[in-house]
């Protein structure tokens, strides 16, 4: 046999062994990546815990300050203050659960019938979670309603301010 026909054999054997040089280097080259990744999910992890123990210290020693949410309530009927805070609890453990009513704390602060508005004092980490229950907020008792946010403040003495000065058009 001579060297020109044996050239397309030692092409083909040059291809091969290109081939399993290449497949070699890959394979090595995966797993040095696979490590590199095992590491960095348990770095990530350690982040993970470390920042959360963060955000848990915070919350823990931040004192829970209030909110005093401004409502007026859209209905025909007369609606009770007793009736109405029971339903705000109420929807607040279906919706949140009782350990999160507990920690928000929401109280009917003041309620005026004549007006129908009213000032909600709650923790001011589940301000948002009261204006969304809020909207859930369709019947109290036997009467249709709905209950519209109007303002968020810090002190009572705005809220209150807030109370009559607010929309005159939903005293309807």
């Amino acid at each position: 046999m001579t060297f020109a026909e044996m050239t397309p054999y030692i092409v083909y054997i040059f291809l091969v062994i290109v081939c399993v040089a290449t497949i070699l280097y890959l394979t090595t080259r995966i797993r040095e990546l696979r490590r590199k990744i095992v590491f960095l999910k348990k770095e990530t992890n350690e982040l993970k815990k470390i920042l959360r123990q963060k955000v848990e210290e915070k919350t823990e020693k931040k004192k829970l300050r209030k909110r005093y949410v401004v409502f007026a309530i859209l209905t025909e009927q007369k609606i009770e203050k007793k009736s109405l805070e029971e339903a705000i609890r109420a929807n607040w453990v279906r919706f949140f659960g009782e350990k999160s009513l507990i920690k928000a704390d929401p109280q009917l602060i003041y309620y005026d019938p004549s007006v129908k508005r009213g000032v909600i004092r709650v923790a001011h980490l589940y301000k948002d979670e009261l204006i969304a229950l809020m909207s859930t907020i369709k019947k109290i008792g036997e009467a249709d309603c709905l209950l519209v946010p109007l303002k968020t403040t810090g002190t009572i003495k705005k809220a209150r301010k807030l109370l009559y000065s607010l929309r005159k058009d939903l005293q309807k």
